[in-house]
Order: C-alpha cells, then sequence, then structure tokens
C-alpha cells in the first residue's frame, strides 16, 4: 500500500507542470534557471535524448524533498511550443495521466487551471502558471486558496531558441508531505519527467 501511495505521487510529480525554479516558500525559492549545455550535451539532445537530473533538498522543516529536471530539443519555434504549452484544454489528449482539465482564470500572463489525474486513482489539484512571452518561461505554484490532493509543488518550463528549434528544460519538485525515498526520485528521473518532455515533442513534431 505504501508502494502505491508514493506511485500515486509520483504521477502527480511528473506531470505537476511545467532550469529548477521554486516560488513556493514551503518548497524554496529560486529564480528560472537554464544551464548552458555542453557540446556532448548538445549533440545528445540534438539526437532526440532526454538529459535528466534530480536533486534532494531539505524544507524549511528539515523534510527531504525531490526535484528533477528534464532537458530536451524540440524542432520549433518558441512560440509554437509555448502555444502547445499554454493549450491545456487539450492535455488529455497528449499529456501522460492527466484525465481532465479546467482553465478557471486565463490572461495574458497568469492562467490557473484544475487538473485531475489516474494514477490508480484520482488526483485533483490546482495551479497557478505565470507566462512570460518574451522570456520563453512558464512557473507554477499550487493555487492553496483550492482544495488539492496534495501539499505542494512548483516548476517551471523554460524555452531557449536553439539552430532551428528550442531547448526545453522542464522542472518540478513536489512536496507530499512525507520523504521521497530513493527508488521514487529514481522512477521520476528516469521515466515520468521525460515522458513529459517527449509527449510535448511528439505533439509538436508528430
Amino acid at each position: 500500500m505504501r508502494k502505491t501511495v508514493f506511485v500515486v505521487f509520483a504521477g502527480i510529480l511528473a506531470i505537476a507542470l511545467c532550469a529548477v525554479v521554486f516560488q513556493s516558500s514551503a518548497i524554496g525559492s529560486q529564480a528560472p534557471a537554464a544551464r548552458d549545455l555542453t557540446a556532448a550535451e548538445l549533440a545528445q539532445v540534438e539526437a532526440g535524448e532526454i538529459i535528466l537530473e534530480s536533486h534532494k533538498f531539505k524544507n524549511e522543516a528539515g523534510e527531504t524533498r525531490g526535484r528533477g529536471l528534464a532537458i530536451g530539443y524540440i524542432k520549433a519555434s518558441k512560440d509554437k511550443i509555448m502555444d502547445t504549452l499554454l493549450d491545456y484544454p487539450s492535455y488529455p489528449q497528449f499529456m501522460p495521466r492527466v484525465k481532465k482539465t479546467n482553465v478557471y482564470l486565463n490572461t495574458p500572463t497568469q492562467v490557473n487551471v484544475q487538473f485531475e489525474l489516474k494514477v490508480m486513482i484520482t488526483i485533483v489539484y490546482h495551479i497557478k502558471h505565470t507566462v512570460n512571452r518574451a522570456a520563453g518561461t512558464i512557473t507554477w505554484v499550487l493555487d492553496k486558496s483550492k482544495q488539492n490532493d496534495i501539499k505542494d509543488t512548483t516548476g517551471s518550463w523554460v524555452i531557449k531558441p536553439y539552430k532551428d528549434g528550442c531547448l526545453v528544460y522542464y522542472s518540478v519538485s513536489l512536496d507530499t508531505g512525507r520523504s521521497v525515498p530513493g527508488w521514487l526520485e529514481d522512477y521520476l528521473t528516469k521515466k515520468d519527467l521525460p515522458n513529459v518532455v517527449n509527449a510535448v515533442k511528439k505533439r509538436i513534431e508528430g
């Protein structure tokens, strides 16, 4: 039963949507970061591979939490990628685990979305996205004014033009209210994070 609960939260972490960025004081605060890639890493992503990184950190309560970063390359313009990421009603068509979405606030710089995931059980949570089209970033925090099935989550998408496409940085962190075991961190970084980037890549490139 314990492993099942952790797998459920693994699915949540992988699709919370959306370089490491954390704006919630419960998780930590950093500005969006899209680090430079080495020549070898650029060759990897151009060949269709996803670069993965994972980190553990302590929150303000001294509890261990996990954050993950996936970096890929998509052959499309920054605007095309941003449009795809911001088309939340279409997520059930291509995003892993997403069963339903409901946009309850939509402005040029702020999009709030209710997500419903099916990961063994149904999980519902609400995300406040901050959009900066000029910078090519979408960052998010949990909307704590709503009822959520998770304690906290933050993350970002960072899109950087490169050659005939863009480098795409997807980062996410989750606070379930309990320590993150090593096997869960491995599951997230080796499977779910790249699945999200590849889902966007496939949606755009076909």
